[in-house]
């Protein structure tokens, strides 16, 4: 595994430029991230970090310890708040060591409990260790120290895991940008070694002439090298760079009938990329790739190979071509394969040691431009995925529907990944029972419910599908190519590679994150955790829309009868009931007042009064359930809303609701209830729901004093 190389020097946060305000967790990130992109080296970046734990968490002790391979221990970056007195970590040393080591956050509430914990400050009592992890590679950790115990909430643990993945994202770059800087080194290095062969060719050429013509045709390649040098070192793209060192080989080296292998990305699989005097079909490409014959064998040992008589070859395996001799000579950075380039002829010894040293520079140069293509893709990646992310908390942090945040997000990744299908699923559970259904889509909304309703909802078919596979496991299900899965439920019928991310919240799972492509293999690692990272924030922002939905529902209701309260009446019909008179409809009100109620409260007492309440209201909502609802008005009345109902038909529920208050039972055997009824109809009884809504009080009341 992959280490950042040691610190130089320690850090105090105290001397770093960066002071944040107060704010809220997400606020405070959002400023690291926007402060952290000006940092010009790891322990800036570190002495941020320290600082914002240091100013989020009141009683905290934050210090960074980034690994030294050098001397196999982790050394202090940065702190604040506190002087630590160790200033190196051995390896097996402490809860550092352990949450490095097993790449987990340590939580220590009572350090006096823990048989690794080893003192540092004197008033320790509670400490927190986050590794610094990404894509794989562990930079060190983030540890927090405090002076009571269990002090560290959950919020916190989130808090300090998500800022270590930004400072790993930080730390991840300035290792790449190194490695980059590296990679260029080389290149010069090759060019500079061509100029001095060609500088030490041309003094061979003053020293002899018997060997002229050889000598030319040397040189004549050395310059084709160097000239390739200088073309490969612009190319930034593995397509281009393939099509281009194939009219090299052909137009400046002399070639005559060559194949190139490659791959566009490091995850994608080894095809053919261009060929000259051969064209291969799919069968073909296969069988060569197979991993036989001598290309096979280049695959396996990752070494150059000339075979100059196919015929006494062990390794050649006969073809359609007549081939007599073959050049293989791998496209490699270390051990791992970018691809190879294949030379045949139609003749034995056609080709020399002299064109194996040829092909293997070029290799060579390719080796060192992908892999700086590769880095550059890479960086150039992770900035945009940083922004990305960037972008997405800060505009859905105020949204509060979580539909219009669906739709928000696959609006996003459609400008981010416009390659993409992208399908957001919510997933309810109830009463054991699991229910998923498309919530939005980046397509047409219509056909994805469709597809689901057609294809996957079909009997027994449902825990096939892999997004209820994500959902039922809650882990991430991906599809690297349908063709070859077995028992996959295809929905589009173009999809080649599927990505499914569960949303959760806690062990709960919210819903699916479904991405589809036309391509196989299209999401790699990297796409992964973007997603991941992304489909936890939905599931937090999810959650507290939720949260807020329910304390706003709680607002609604009446506190003694569980029905819809004054505010939530009043609340519908400024709203939904207005629109729906302005579109034509009726709505009719039901004002009810429960007869000699005081009677009630002054002989039961308060207890007896509030059970008929409670029993009026329980026995409103359930005859009203279809056909309207009720909400307590205030005190002993209540107030019905029938949308879309005529003033008759109002009028025969009434006399159905009397009858049914009339027949209800009490703990007072003896007690029985009776309610004064006043319905009125908007627009028939007044212009306005507010005429409507007086007038079926005064008739409400002209029954309470008739007593009918």
């Amino acid at each position: 595994m992959e280490k950042v190389e040691g610190p130089a020097s320690i850090v105090s946060a105290q001397e770093g430029s960066f002071r944040l305000t107060e704010g809220s967790a997400m606020e405070i990130i959002l400023r690291y991230l926007n402060e952290v992109d000006r940092a010009k080296s790891p322990q800036r970046a570190c002495a941020l970090a320290t600082t914002i734990i240091a100013e989020q968490t009141r009683y905290s002790r934050p210090a960074i310890f980034l690994y030294n391979p050098r001397t196999d221990s982790l050394e202090l970056t940065a702190y604040a708040n506190h002087n630590p007195t160790a200033e190196r970590i051995t390896r097996g040393k402490g809860v550092c060591w352990r949450s490095f080591a097993s790449e987990e956050i340590q939580v220590v509430n009572d350090v006096t409990k823990d048989p690794d914990y080893f003192q540092d400050m004197l008033d320790t009592q509670a400490e927190l260790s986050v590794p610094i992890v990404w894509h794989g590679s562990v930079f060190g950790v983030l540890d927090v120290e405090s002076s009571q115990r269990d002090c560290f909430s959950e919020e916190d643990v989130r808090f300090a895991r998500l800022l270590a993945g930004i400072l790993g994202s930080v730390l991840s770059h300035v290792e790449t940008e190194t490695q980059f800087r590296k990679n260029l080194e080389r290149g010069k290095m090759f060019r500079a070694n061509l100029i001095k062969a060609q500088e030490a060719l041309n003094r061979a050429l003053e020293e002899t002439n018997a060997q002229k013509g050889a000598v030319e045709e040397h040189a004549r390649i050395q310059r084709a090298l160097i000239d390739v040098s200088r073309t490969l070192f612009v190319c930034r793209d593995a397509r281009q760079l393939y099509l281009l060192i194939m009219e090299i080989l052909v137009r400046e080296l002399g070639f005559p009938t060559v194949l190139v292998f490659g791959r566009d990305h490091r995850e994608a699989p080894l095809s053919c990329q261009a060929s000259l005097g051969i064209e291969l079909d799919l069968e073909q490409e296969s069988l060569l790739m197979g991993g036989s014959g001598i290309v096979g064998h280049v695959v396996q040992t990752l070494e150059p190979y000339l075979c100059s008589d196919t015929a006494q070859d062990p390794y050649f395996d006969p073809d359609d071509y007549g081939t007599r001799s073959e050049l293989v000579v791998p496209i490699r950075s270390g051990d791992f394969l970018w691809g190879l380039v294949v030379a045949i002829a139609r003749r034995p010894g056609a080709y020399t040691l002299r064109d194996l040293e040829t092909l293997t520079l070029v290799a060579g140069f390719m080796s060192v431009v992908l892999e700086n293509i590769a880095n550059l893709d890479m960086l150039a990646r992770e900035i945009k995925l940083m922004r990305f992310l960037h972008g997405m908390v800060h505009e859905l942090s105020g949204e509060r529907d979580n539909r219009s945040i669906a739709l928000r997000i696959i609006a996003l990744l459609r400008e981010a990944f416009d390659d993409m299908l992208v399908t957001v699923f919510d997933v309810r559970e109830e009463g054991g029972r699991m229910e998923i259904f498309p919530m939005a889509s980046s397509g047409s909304m219509e056909e994805a419910e469709g597809l689901w309703r057609d294809v996957v909802l079909r009997p027994g078919r449902l825990f096939q599908s892999t997004v209820a596979q994500a959902a039922t496991s809650r882990k991430v299900v991906s599809v690297p190519d349908t063709d070859q899965a077995s028992g996959y439920v295809r929905g589009h019928s173009d999809t080649r590679s599927e990505l499914n991310i569960p949303i959760l919240h806690g062990e709960r799972v919210r819903g699916v994150l479904c991405f589809e492509s036309p391509r196989p293999r299209t999401f790699t690692q990297d796409d992964e955790e973007l997603f991941v990272i992304l489909a936890r924030h939905l599931g937090a922002l999810w959650a507290v829309n939720d949260l807020l939905d329910m304390t706003e529902l709680k607002a609604m209701r009446d506190g003694l009868t569980g029905i819809w309260n004054r505010r939530f009446l009043f609340s519908y019909l400024e709203g939904d009931g207005e629109d729906l008179v302005r579109r034509g409809g009726t709505l009719t009100l039901v004002m009810v007042d429960l007869r000699r109620f005081k009677l009630v409260n002054d002989t039961y007492g308060h207890a007896v009064g509030d059970e008929v309440l409670t029993t009026v209201a329980a026995f409103f909502y359930k005859r009203l359930e279809g056909v309207g609802f009720a909400g307590r008005y205030g005190g002993d009345e209540f107030l019905i809303v029938l949308p879309d109902k005529t003033l008759e038909e109002a009028e025969r529920l009434v006399e159905e609701l009397g009858r049914g208050v009339k027949e209800l039972a009490f703990s007072v055997p003896e007690l029985r209830t009776q309610a004064n009824f006043g319905v009125a109809s908007c627009p028939r009884d007044g212009v306005s729901i507010v005429e409507a809504l007086r007038r079926a009080d005064e008739r409400m009341y002209e029954a309470k004093r008739r007593g009918t």
